[in-house]
Formats: C-alpha cells, sequence, structure tokens
C-alpha cells in the first residue's frame, strides 16, 4: 500500500488538469468576447477565498515534502491562491482602468503555472507507479560501488525501483570471487547502498561465481 500515495497524487495532478482545462477554455473565450464588468464584492469574495487558501497552504507547507499526496494538496491551494490574487487585480483593473485584457491575461499565465504544477506533481508520481528508476538513482554509479567490494566479480540483474516517492527499492544478485566471504560481501554491500545511495529496502543475493575455484 505504499504506492497509495502516488494513485492519490496522480488524481490531485489529474484533478489540477482539470481545472486548467476549464480555466484555459475560459480564458479563450474571454479573449474575444469580454464578460461584464465586474464589481467589488467579486474582488471581496475572491479576498475571502485568497485567505482561505493561503492559510491551507501554510498547515499543508511543513508536511508537503513527506507525502505526494500532501504535497498535491499544498500545490492546489497554492494555486487557488494565486488564483484568487488574480481576481482581484483584473477586478480593480477592469473597474478603475477599464483594462477588461486583464482577466484573460492573467488566466492564461495560471494556466502555464497549472501545466508546470501537472508535471511536476503528476511525472513522479507516475514512475512510481510504473516502478520507473528513481531521479535519485544512478545504476552505473551503483554497479560500480558494488563492484568495489573486495571479492565481487560481477553483478546481476540490478534493478532500482521506488516503493513510494521516498521509498526506493533494490534488488541484485553479487557473483564473487571463490574464498571471498559471502557475509563480509552481503554486510559491505547493504551498508553501502544505505549510507551511500540512501536505498533501505535491499535484497541481495551473494553467489560464487561459476569456475571461480578452478
Amino acid at each position: 500500500y505504499l504506492k497509495a500515495e502516488s494513485v492519490v497524487a496522480l488524481l490531485g495532478a489529474a484533478a489540477i488538469a482539470f481545472m486548467g482545462w476549464e480555466m484555459g477554455v475560459e480564458a479563450w473565450h474571454r479573449f474575444f468576447t469580454p464578460g461584464a464588468v465586474p464589481t467589488w464584492s467579486v474582488a471581496l469574495f475572491a479576498l475571502a477565498s485568497l485567505a482561505a487558501n493561503v492559510f491551507k497552504a501554510l498547515i499543508l507547507r511543513r508536511h508537503h515534502g513527506e507525502n505526494a499526496g500532501v504535497k498535491g494538496a499544498f500545490k492546489h491551494a497554492m494555486i487557488d491562491a494565486i488564483g484568487s490574487f488574480s481576481v482581484i487585480l483584473s477586478v480593480a483593473a477592469a473597474i478603475l482602468f477599464g483594462w477588461a485584457w486583464v482577466e484573460p491575461v492573467a488566466v492564461a499565465l495560471i494556466v502555464v503555472l497549472i501545466a508546470k504544477t501537472v508535471w511536476e506533481l503528476g511525472k513522479p508520481a507516475l514512475d512510481v507507479l510504473l516502478d520507473g528508476v528513481p531521479a535519485s538513482a544512478n545504476l552505473d554509479r551503483i554497479e560500480a560501488d558494488l563492484l568495489a567490494i573486495p571479492g565481487a566479480a560481477v553483478i546481476k540483474d540490478l534493478h532500482v525501483w521506488s516503493l513510494n516517492t521516498q521509498t526506493p527499492a533494490l534488488t541484485a544478485v553479487v557473483l564473487i570471487r571463490a574464498g571471498a566471504n559471502h557475509d563480509e560481501v552481503l554486510a559491505t554491500a547493504k551498508a553501502l547502498l544505505r549510507e551511500k545511495h540512501g536505498i533501505r529496502h535491499i535484497t541481495v543475493q551473494v553467489e560464487t561465481l561459476p569456475g571461480s575455484a578452478n
């Protein structure tokens, strides 16, 4: 169930993307067909929304790096806050200066921000669900470090993936030369993977290299 957070994050990214699509379509229409001039009551409502979303974002901020689902909620709150702020600006521009174009331009900029957010939130979640190699893992470096262990000869079936956004996992087979100590190689490999590469879920199988006794 560790991947549940990635499912939630992907659903959150999809919800944000849908919101961005709706806003983009509305902004496109407003470029060619401006709406009625808004009133200050709209700005007051947006101000209340801004305060609520800023408060929510402040609560989530301290935890948004711990869980992909919480990160999605944090980003959603931030986008809503920015959207509320843009409404206040567009209302003021329309009433004070007659600049009806400010609203669709502001919305278009928010849509760009939404697209960036959807990518930043959805890509890592999708990578976890598809068992992709974590961005923080360098397979070539991991293999080279394992081969540097005294007695190690060949690394086979090296796989690194993520159980969630903060929990990488690894499996590998280490073939050792005759005379090398299985337990020592295993202990050294696990310590190296934990301390140097930050991998905690480790399954390493140590075998003697065929024919090395000869």
